[in-house]
């Protein structure tokens, strides 16, 4: 087992708070080959998904195959029954409980995912001082400074579309009179608190639904199906592990998930203890931080999954225009510099002889004076 362990590599997003990935489609796949394949597979920390087929983390390789989605991979492992005989852990399912899970776990997916993405780049406590931080620690310079904001704003549609973006633009500035100032941002702030404490009561509506969802389909059972877990169990857990692991200042779902619905809460820990349990082997993790080439284009991009070009959308095209702006600035930066300042190998030769010069020059003026009549040290004295 030892010698394959390379064999199956799985590329997803950096891990945090005590979680392997911080992406709960990424950290559903790990918990899936942890618990069909444990000690066959490495994790590779990613920060760029334009490496992947598809465009997105996470995606396994193996051999020459490359598998994109969480879906997709579950599907592959599931194929290598033969080398593999206990890598499918729905095996046991009835049909109708076939039926079932993947309908729940499209579900989880899709509304789970939205809390998740909401208490994650909506909220603008928890995106402050929470995620916007852990995302930067994970690019170098320049990455840092917009790659966040990127990954942020590819989340505001689908939030939007979930009635979950809570984020009301800034206000804007308006010059106002000393004696009515005082008034506006009495009303303005009223105005806030009232629409801020609205978004918050219709967020936990939507979250008290879709988690009572979860908690009947649980019913206090251990595992949702035949007594142990599925892959439907390790969607719902990847989903309430980055719900409440995470330390967020803002808690609501959080609480939710831990106080009115803690079957949730408890199942989660009981699969995250199962799949990291000592008696499993652990597998490796080689990090991969950001660098300058980052910005580069990815073959992705160029030729496309399976060798067909594939259509760009305006972001691909604005980030890949923002890409070869960045590298034409900086090399015309530094071809400008050494335009004006000259090469540093010819710059410090220039500099040496110009200072044996200086020398020779100064040496000379010493011995002109020491010579000139009527005025060296002897003849002061004789006077």
């Amino acid at each position: 087992m030892e010698g394959q362990s390379t064999h199956f590599s799985l590329y997803v997003w950096p891990g945090r708070w005590g979680l392997p990935s911080y992406e709960p489609l990424c950290l559903a796949a790990i918990l899936y080959l942890q618990m069909a394949i444990p000690g066959q597979f490495n994790v590779a920390e990613c920060n760029n998904p334009d490496i992947s087929p598809s465009g997105q983390l996470p995606f396994l390789v193996h051999e020459q195959h490359s598998i994109s989605s969480f879906s997709s991979i579950v599907k592959y492992i599931v194929g290598l029954k033969k080398e593999h005989p206990d890598c499918d852990l729905d095996a046991p399912l009835a049909p109708s409980e076939w039926s079932q899970r993947n309908a729940w776990t499209s579900h989880i997916e899709s509304h789970f995912g939205n809390l998740v993405y909401h208490s994650c780049y909506s909220n603008a406590d928890n995106w402050e001082k929470v995620i916007h931080p852990a995302l930067v620690s994970m690019y170098g310079v320049p990455q840092q400074y917009y790659a966040p904001e990127r990954i942020r704003a590819s989340y505001k549609p689908r939030l939007e579309a979930a009635g979950l973006w809570s984020m009301p633009p800034p206000p804007k500035p308006v010059k106002k009179s000393f004696s009515t100032e005082k008034r506006a941002d009495a009303n303005q702030e009223a105005k806030g608190a009232f629409t801020q404490a609205f978004e918050k009561e219709k967020i936990q509506d939507k979250a008290k639904h879709i988690l009572g969802l979860y908690a009947r389909l649980l019913e206090g059972k251990q595992f949702i199906y035949q007594g142990r877990p599925t892959t439907l169990d390790l969607m719902l857990a990847a989903h309430t592990l980055l719900l409440i692991s995470p330390p967020f200042p803002d808690t609501l779902i959080k609480e939710l998930v831990t106080d009115w619905y803690d079957t949730i809460a408890e199942h989660a820990k009981r699969i995250q203890d199962i799949a990291f349990s000592s008696d499993r082997p652990k597998f490796l993790v080689s990090a991969s931080r950001g660098t300058v080439w980052g910005l580069l284009p990815s073959w992705r991009l160029i030729r496309g999954a399976r060798g067909k070009v594939p259509k760009r959308t305006q972001e691909d095209i604005q980030y890949e225009r923002f890409s070869w702006g960045f590298i034409g600035l900086a090399l015309g930066s530094a071809a400008a510099y050494f335009a004006i300042m000259g090469s540093p190998i010819r710059l410090s030769i220039r500099t040496a002889e110009e200072l044996d010069e200086e020398e020779e020059y100064e040496e000379e003026d010493d011995e002109d004076e020491f010579e000139e009549p009527g005025e060296s040290w002897h003849d002061d004295h004789d006077e």
